[in-house]
């Protein structure tokens, strides 16, 4: 199948061009991260696959378990979404042996209220499972940042982002879970690089080294961890494609722990 991308706004050549944002969700789990390693089994252990069904057709996403019945994930993600199926304990989308739970409860999904799929503004959702994921070695929780992380606290730090998604703007299919190191941007910088409204207080960006390393199409919705904590959800990336240079931007989780204990109680 093809690569969905929606682009939130048409390019255009001017001086100084800003950029739009694309949302890197994906019709099917094309791996791997851009520039990444291959992770071993346990590393990641509170990663998940997450397979939705809707109107659109069927898509691909990632996520991070913040308790045994609770998923963050992308807005961007479980929006329009009748079906979701999740998979766990595994870096192998297709290992029989996985955790698996599904969700055709409607009601167990969260999605922020404010969020614009045209800005991808409060790009964050929660997914209840109706049964918990049995948490062992292959399968754990992240805690999450609190508010004592400030995007500028945070500037220069080396993050780590995984997912399923491309290692390229035009690769193949490859089944195994990636992860790369990347660092926090200046965000004003980030700010400057993509269309006004697009990047916020809610959002925090990583530097792709002139586009070696990068998130891609396939890593929506997954973790962004620095040291042992979820400072930030896959939300965008460069409509100029994913080996463009430019910032990838994440959902900013310290912004939204009142929201997220709202829900959860987490």
């Amino acid at each position: 199948m093809k690569t969905f991308v929606i682009l939130c706004a048409l390019l255009v050549a001017v001086s100084a061009t800003r950029f739009p944002a694309a949302r890197p969700r994906d019709f099917l789990p094309k791996s791997r991260i851009v520039g990444g390693t291959l992770a071993y089994e346990g590393q990641f252990p509170y990663q998940v696959g997450i397979d939705f069904s809707g109107k659109a057709g069927y898509w691909f996403c990632g996520g991070s378990i913040i308790a045994n019945n609770w998923i963050l994930t992308a807005a961007h993600c479980t929006d329009g979404a009748k079906e979701v199926s999740i998979r766990a304990g595994t870096i192998d989308m297709y290992d029989l042996d996985a955790q698996l739970r599904k969700v055709t409860n409607l009601d167990d999904i969260k999605i922020h209220d404010q969020f614009n799929a045209s800005t991808l503004n409060y790009d964050i959702s929660l997914i209840r499972l109706e049964q918990p994921l049995t948490l062992n070695y292959f399968v754990g929780t992240i805690p999450m940042a609190d508010s004592s992380i400030t995007l500028s606290s945070l500037e220069g730090e080396r993050v780590v982002a995984s997912g399923w998604g491309q290692v390229s703007d035009d690769t193949g299919v490859i089944d195994d879970l990636r992860f790369v190191n990347l660092f926090i941007e200046n965000h004003n910088a980030c700010k400057n690089y993509y269309y006004p409204g697009l990047v916020n207080d809610g959002v925090i960006c990583a530097d792709t080294v002139r586009g070696t390393k990068s998130t891609c199409n396939g890593d929506s919705g997954g973790p962004l961890r620095h040291r042992k904590v979820l400072v930030g959800v896959t939300s965008f990336i460069s409509a100029a494609g994913c080996e463009s240079g430019g910032p990838d931007g994440f959902t900013f989780v310290p912004e939204f722990r009142g929201w997220i204990k709202q829900h959860t109680g987490i």
